[in-house]
């Protein structure tokens, strides 16, 4: 996903982000209102030698214990910080339960000084300053004797605070903030991802995912691309639709034949060239492109995938019956109008699996694409021996330029692909033997004509 799609969602979505942002800091701040206010106070002492240190005798004892000065450091705030510095200050405080409570003392010497810092906090600043104006005081005692050549000199007396120190709501608000937007992002792509499954993200699903045939989405984009390849390069196109039922089911609601459609479907393969595509259109329908055939073949494989479905025997365990065989209905229409698109293409093979279902079952509708080229008379009628947008065999000229006098008793015909392509090559329609029903010239006999007299295609160019 692009920069650009993300910015796209968050400003779509932008109220899940507005609120989840305001719940996040209303939360912060109830907290932070909550939370106890601390106060701290501060005391500082300087550590040097004791005014009794020089004497002559004592020389270089004194340079000795000089040359400890950090480690001596060291000890005083370790003794600043320990429990028993703590509990003395409390016993001579005489503080009581609730003014104990949130009190803590840290001592600690500046790097690179000789200055010991004590700090207390507290939840009352007056109780912070005394206990560390008594913590400092039981310092200065324990040290004076610990040490006989260094003592601690106050320097700054404990402060009464002001202001706590905490909780910090400005700060507090900013990482609430912070939090809630987080939060928010999180929940719109979340809520994007959950929301589009069966719509965008599913795009680039082409299986369905019941028959492993192609899904409804990937055959209309196909069958797009094979209209305009045949627009382009005057070929042929076929298209089928075939509904399956059960002859064994008692009702006729499509249940038996949506669990039958995997089955059907692993039938079907063997009987399909690589080329064809075959996908589910519906429940119990099937849609099968055949690329570079003319109605008439494609009618035939249809009718062939109709004889192997109905003799294979099938278990529905769902309905607890074991059929003889599938029935159904099917149409095939061509595409014989090159200005068509897929969409009136695949209309059409609809229209005809209608047709289909009023007749028997078995039955195989073939519905060519009416030509708008066609010939009428005046009462609208087709004209004799251009039926289906076909011209009589020995035609030379387009459907629209067919003079009077043809309307006699019409000749086998050609498929307007295998016309066009007689007459790129100067073939006589009349010498052509047709493959298809009722003698009809289709493509692959010219085709066939051209692999077997390859002098025809010289002459035309000639």
């Amino acid at each position: 996903m692009e920069v650009k799609e993300y910015i796209r969602v968050i400003v779509k979505n932008w109220r899940i982000l507005l609120v989840s942002v305001g719940v996040t800091v209303v939360a912060t701040l109830l907290f932070t209102l909550r939370q106890p206010r601390v106060y701290e106070s501060l005391a500082s002492f300087v550590i040097r030698p004791h005014s009794s240190l020089i004497v002559q005798d004592d020389f270089v004892s004194t340079l000795e214990t000089l040359s400890r000065r950090v480690e001596i450091n060291n000890t005083f705030a370790e003794v600043a910080n320990s429990k028993l510095i703590k509990d003395q200050a409390i016993e001579r405080l005489g503080l009581n339960s609730t003014e104990r409570r949130g009190l803590s003392a840290d001592g600690r010497v500046l790097v690179g000084t000789n200055i010991l810092e004590v700090k207390v906090k507290a939840e009352d600043p007056e109780v912070a300053q005394a206990f560390a104006g008594a913590v400092s005081l039981e310092i200065v005692d324990f040290v004076s004797n610990l040490y006989d050549v260094f003592e601690l000199g106050p320097l700054d007396s404990a402060s009464l605070a002001t202001r706590p120190i905490s909780p910090k709501i400005g700060v507090n608000l900013v990482l609430g903030a912070v939090l809630g937007i987080g939060l928010g992002l999180a929940l719109i792509f979340l809520y994007e991802y959950l929301r589009t499954p069966d719509g965008h993200l599913r795009q680039f699903d082409i299986l369905d995912p019941d028959t492993g045939a192609y899904n409804r989405a990937y055959l209309e984009m196909r069958l797009r691309q094979e209209v305009s390849r045949v627009r382009h390069s005057n070929g042929e196109l076929a298209l089928a639709l075939i509904r399956i039922r059960d002859r064994g089911a008692v009702n006729d609601d499509g249940g038996a034949g949506r669990e039958a459609m995997p089955s059907a479907a692993t039938l079907f393969g063997p009987l399909l060239r690589d080329e064809d595509l075959l996908a589910r259109f519906d429940d119990t329908t099937f849609a099968v492109m055949m690329p570079e055939m003319c109605g008439p073949e494609a009618k035939v494989v249809v009718e062939e995938l109709h004889l192997k479905l109905g003799a294979v025997p099938l278990s529905l365990d769902q309905y607890n019956v074991r059929t003889s065989g599938f029935r159904g209905v099917a149409s095939v229409v061509e595409l014989c109008e090159h200005d068509a698109n897929a969409e009136e293409l695949l209309q059409e093979a609809m229209m005809g699996l209608k047709e289909a279902e009023r007749g028997t079952y078995g039955r195989v509708a073939l519905r060519p694409m009416p030509a708008h080229d066609s010939p009428r008379q005046a009462n609208g009628q087709v004209q004799p021996g251009l039926a289906n947008g076909s011209l009589p065999l020995g035609a030379s000229q387009t459907a629209s330029e067919y003079p009077e006098q043809v309307q006699h008793e019409p000749k086998p015909s050609l498929t307007r692909a295998a016309l066009k392509l007689a007459q790129q090559h100067g073939i006589d329609p009349d010498t052509i033997q047709g493959s298809g029903k009722d003698g009809r010239v289709l493509k692959s006999d010219v085709k066939r004509l051209i692999k077997d007299e390859p002098e025809l295609g010289l002459s035309a160019q000639t």
